[in-house]
This record gives C-alpha cells, sequence and structure tokens, in this order.
C-alpha cells in the first residue's frame, strides 16, 4: 500500500500541520489519525500508476481502524505486560483499558 521511506515525508508534513492546528483529523478509538484527504498525495499517482481513484481508496484504508484487528492486538500487548507483574506502570494498563474500551463502543 505504501511505498515507504520517501513517501514518510508526507506523514511527516501532516504531523507538523497538526502540531500548527491546520492538519485535518479524525478522533478514533486509538487516538487521531489523518482523514483520508489529509495528507498530500500531489504526484503520488503519477509516479507510482495509479489512478486517482486508487490512491483515495489506498488512503481510506490506511486511515481506518481495523477494529477487529486491534483488538487481537491490544489482547497480545495485554499479555505481555503479564510477564512484569506488579511492576508494569498502572498508566499503561490504564491506556490500554481505555483503548478496550473505546474499541468495544
Amino acid at each position: 500500500m505504501w511505498n515507504g521511506f520517501g513517501d514518510n515525508a508526507r506523514v511527516l508534513k501532516w504531523v507538523c500541520e497538526r502540531i500548527d492546528g491546520k492538519g485535518k483529523f479524525q478522533d478514533t478509538a486509538i487516538g487521531y489519525l489523518p482523514t483520508a484527504d489529509a495528507i498530500d498525495m500531489k504526484g503520488y499517482a503519477d509516479d507510482n500508476k495509479r489512478s486517482a481513484s486508487e490512491v483515495a481508496a489506498v488512503m481510506a484504508t490506511l486511515t481506518s481502524v481495523d477494529k477487529e484487528g486491534w483488538k487481537k492486538e491490544i489482547a497480545a500487548v495485554a499479555e505481555s505486560y503479564d510477564q512484569f507483574g506488579s511492576k508494569m506502570p498502572h498508566v499503561l494498563k490504564a491506556k490500554l483499558a481505555e483503548i478496550t474500551a473505546a474499541l468495544n463502543k
């Protein structure tokens, strides 16, 4: 879906725009994500021989949240926390619980 290193500057541009209060975002169960049209994709379609609609579809996928996939990931993270017992910082467990609750809405 994503070509990688060279195109990461597009995401960094969005991060800087967010810092400046200008970048468009959506509030999701896992936090703030760019909207499908928030990342500057100028030239991407031509450089990668894709149509504008293909690029739009890829961006919609990249900026969506797969709730079931995240639930599995959260369960795996929670399981990895078990090895630390009482030494695991409460704030990390609390954040997992917060994300889990948001995913279950």
